[in-house]
């Protein structure tokens, strides 16, 4: 367990400081070392990759997590819906959306007013 710990804390500390590609090879050596990737993980560089604004990049790594076998939760379909929503690409997130609700996976919304 407390492997699982501290390499979940060296991944969700790694993006925040725009350090993707090192957290990627943190991943994957902890692949190698038998460490399977859980859905923290992968949201962790998946949001990395949205703040450095390596979009493409996450949503390849959120494929390679659903081919993995890793349920996306809430939290990693609210990043990229939310990045969809941003760039003005709503049939992307209502496509996303979609995907959400036909897994399973719980709703949470973020709704924010401008007034």
């Amino acid at each position: 367990m407390l492997k699982y710990n501290v390499s979940y804390f060296l991944l969700d500390a790694v993006p925040s400081e725009n350090q993707v590609g090192a957290a990627s090879k943190l991943a994957l050596a902890l692949t190698i070392k038998g460490i399977s990737p859980d859905v923290c993980t992968f949201n962790s560089l998946i949001q990395g990759l949205c703040l450095s604004s390596k979009f493409e990049t996450a949503l390849e790594v959120f494929q390679g997590m659903k081919n993995k076998g890793c349920q996306p939760d809430e939290f990693t379909y609210n990043m990229l819906i939310d990045w969809y929503c941003t760039k003005g690409k709503l049939d992307s997130a209502l496509r996303l959306l979609k995907e959400m609700e036909s897994s399973g996976c719980p709703k949470c919304y973020n709704l924010q007013y401008s007034y």
